[in-house]
């Protein structure tokens, strides 16, 4: 078929043959065979997207024949790369394989691991970052990559408890550089010599550092003595230290360990780990050049794309084409006339072949399938009458539940939503519940979060909660009264004397000290510090003015509020606030929430309670307003109180109060609705029948799509 064709290119180098030439001239050529055109075949095209999908692929067709077939089926693998996740996905109802190919050291685990340590050096060169003691720290995201690693954490000898409490001890504290001595400190057992010496400062001595790797495969090598696939791999590591240790040792200019990292990883894309298995028994993995002079009478082939296979225009020379062609130069032409005769001479006597291709589309990959499976669908369909060629796309389906937006409230929920009534419930969690019942379930009943991370900018939360702190402490220092007095502030005040540099360094301590953020003077951590540090400057300068005109005492900071409520079923619910500051101002009780973020003031206008229960965009409304209810059933004998919010980010507009219906004094004429607010929102959290259903979701009728 691709002999006799002269314009077909897997039969380019057959044609040029002397010997065959030759023994053609001669009409001696006896084992032409037209097993291409003459045998039946049955080719299935399967596009996948993405290299797993490939291999799952591949294993789902194998597992379609019967097992006695396994021995004569081969499972051809255009692009090597792809060998792991074949290998990582091999069912396990293949009872052997032999893999012809070798596995890449760099996609092994022991490479993750030993780059990750040559990464940290790297950033550290750059970084320079110390330790209060003057040791070399790293950064906390390759500090959690290693302990996470299997490979680390056995050489430490840990314990996997001890190493996750250090990991959560990392994020809680926001660790953002931590020394070998910071992590020692919260192991129990001592660490290696050989590892510390992993984590010295190698500032400008790559060879050291090598030397250093060089050695820790040797002490690995005696701390695992049985002979394991480990082991192998650690000795192709200990010669490729060895030998760029050699080549920094000889060139003595390279001071720097970046270079030495590019030299490393240069060397490392041509290390393989020989695989060994029996050749005449199980299921044959290979790539295609492995299949030479080899029939199989099952062939599934992965990666079938163009520019694997065939490999395209690869021009890895300065000469142009023309002239390497009118100079009979190699070309990439007789390239692909050599990866043709490989894939046609793999096809010549297989009955069932399966040719997979990624249809994903993802930077240089285009997604397009090998000119070869066009070849065959419109050339040698027309000369084998015997072809069936079927094709399709493979997708990996997930099965969603119908019921996916919404959750049906089992015992168990039950029983935690009645927990949470005993422990107290907040105005955000209502909150949460009012703006989407679903979130509020996982939110707040499974208590699912976002996992907690090391904080390298500062993030809102934290600023929220430094300039709460710092306020609370400035007015706590100027305001120590005895137990249920009242202290009155003055402008003369201390805190209202401070300077801008004064109250910057007050900023500067509590980030860097309780939250440890090291790098305060730059980037966008430095414009953070400045706004905090002009939000409590222009704060206590607009306090100050105001105690002008009229005096305040403090009452509380930072109080705690609780309050039971008796619904009509006889049960009891908890409420729980936290007010930042209550003080009494010309003889109104006032309940202070600070915010560092916007407010309007029409976000805390309300004309019924029931808009709000309704309405998420009310939220700040309804907690000022539990902040109020509160305040009044824990005091009999308040009568009236007003609860706002003064924002920081606009103290210009100073105290915005609630106002309900036009007024901003809140008497207890107003708790009796909003009480019966509550009960109904208690009700329909507590209803065992009601789901936790998505809120606000469009409902599709017959005149919509």
């Amino acid at each position: 078929y691709y002999f006799e064709d002269k314009g077909h290119e897997a039969g380019k180098f057959l044609r040029q043959n002397p010997v065959l030439k030759k023994q053609l001239e001669k009409k001696e050529l006896m084992f032409l065979e037209n097993g291409l055109t003459q045998s039946p075949k049955n080719i299935r095209v399967i596009g996948t997207g993405g290299q797993t999908l490939q291999a799952v692929t591949a294993h789902r067709e194998i597992l379609k024949l019967e097992p006695v077939d396994w021995q004569r089926t081969a499972l051809v693998l255009a692009d090597e790369n792809i060998l792991l996740p074949v290998l990582n996905n091999l069912p396990a109802a293949v009872p052997s394989v032999n893999v012809t190919m070798g596995m890449p050291v760099k996609h092994s685990p022991l490479s993750g691991f030993f780059n990750l340590l040559l990464e940290m050096h790297q950033e550290s060169e750059s970084l320079a970052s110390k330790d209060a003691k003057g040791e070399a720290a790293f950064h906390h995201r390759i500090w959690d990559d290693l302990l996470s690693h299997y490979h680390f954490r056995e050489a430490l000898g840990a314990k996997s408890a001890e190493v996750e409490k250090l990991r959560k001890h990392i994020r809680e504290y926001n660790y953002i550089y931590l020394s070998l001595a910071e992590v020692q400190q919260h192991l129990s057992g001592e660490i290696p010599a050989a590892v510390s010496a992993l984590f010295k400062d190698h500032l400008g001595k790559p060879g050291q550092l090598f030397e250093h790797l060089r050695l820790y495969c040797l002490w690995f090598k005696e701390k695992r003595k049985s002979a394991t696939h480990q082991l192998e791999l650690l000795y192709s590591f200990y010669s490729l230290f060895s030998e760029i240790g050699g080549l920094l040792e000889q060139n003595d200019y390279i001071g720097d360990i970046k270079t030495a990292h590019q030299f490393y990883r240069s060397l490392l894309q041509s290390e393989t780990l020989d695989l060994y298995g029996e050749p005449l028994s199980g299921l044959q993995i290979m790539g295609m050049l492995e299949t030479r002079t080899l029939d199989f009478e099952n062939v599934v082939i992965t990666s079938l794309n163009e520019d694997i296979l065939p490999k395209g225009r690869s021009q890895n020379s300065f000469i142009p084409f023309e002239i390497k062609v009118e100079m009979g130069l190699p070309t990439f032409l007789d390239k692909d006339s050599v990866y043709a005769y490989h894939f046609y001479r793999l096809l010549q006597r297989a009955r069932n072949i399966v040719l997979i291709y990624n249809n994903h589309t993802d930077g240089l990959t285009t997604g397009e399938p090998s000119r070869y499976i066009k070849q065959l669908e419109f050339e040698l369909s027309r000369e084998n009458p015997g072809l069936k060629m079927i094709q399709h796309t493979a997708s990996a389906r997930i099965e969603l539940d119908h019921n996916v937006l919404q959750v049906k409230k089992t015992p168990a929920v039950m029983e935690r939503l009645q927990e949470m009534c005993r422990k107290g419930l907040s105005a955000t969690t209502l909150i949460d519940y009012i703006n989407d019942p679903l979130e509020f379930y996982y939110k707040r009943v499974l208590q699912l979060h976002e996992t907690e991370e090391v904080e390298e900018e500062i993030g809102f939360n934290t600023q929220g909660t430094v300039v709460h702190e710092i306020l609370e402490e400035l007015y706590s220092i100027e305001n120590e009264p005895e137990k249920g007095s009242l202290k009155e502030l003055s402008p003369s005040l201390q805190a209202f004397s401070l300077l801008h540099k004064e109250v910057e360094q007050l900023v500067v301590d509590k980030l860097s000290g309780k939250y440890r953020f090291k790098k305060l003077n730059q980037g966008k951590n430095y414009l953070v510090r400045e706004i905090l540090t002009r939000m409590i400057t222009h704060f206590l300068a607009r306090e100050k003015k105001e105690l002008q005109k009229t005096p305040v005492r403090i009452i509380g900071l930072e109080q705690k509020l609780e309050w039971e409520l008796d619904l009509d079923d006889g049960s009891h619910v908890k409420f729980i606030g936290l007010a930042d500051r209550i003080d009494k101002r010309e003889g109104l009780i006032r309940i202070i929430d600070y915010k560092t973020g916007g407010v309007q003031r029409g976000e805390l206008s309300v004309k019924s309670w029931e808009e709000v229960i309704k309405n998420g965009k009310k939220a700040k409304a309804f907690q000022l307003m539990m902040y109020a209810w509160l305040y009044l059933r824990n005091n009999a004998s308040c009568s009236q109180v007003e609860s706002s919010i003064i924002s920081l980010r606009n103290v210009n507009e100073w105290n915005m109060p609630l106002s309900i219906q036009g007024k901003s004094e809140i008497s207890r004429e107003a708790l009796t609705l909003y009480e019966s607010v509550l009960k109904e929102l208690i009700t329909e959290i507590l209803d065992p029948i009601l789901p936790f259903a998505k809120k606000n979701l469009p409902l599709i009728g017959d005149d919509q799509t």
